[in-house]
């Protein structure tokens, strides 16, 4: 049985929300300019991620919508 790596609606809606609080990033990338900033804002995505129920196969797609850097 393969796992369904696409996101559901409310994922996506969650994404979109959390690219949004994003903090400042250096421009033309999605590495955040402050530290203290990056790690709020990571937690956040992780604990949506949870709430959310983000399988292992939707991690990355998840992460790159809320424009989390690589």
């Amino acid at each position: 049985m393969s796992a369904n790596p696409d996101l559901t609606v409310k994922q996506k809606k969650a994404a979109k929300e959390l690219r949004a609080k994003r903090p400042m990033c250096i421009p033309g990338t999605n590495a955040i300019i402050s530290a203290k900033e990056a790690k709020v804002w990571h937690d956040e995505v992780a604990t949506a991620g949870v709430t959310l129920n983000v399988t292992t196969d939707q991690l990355s797609a998840f992460c790159d919508a809320c424009g989390v850097a690589d």
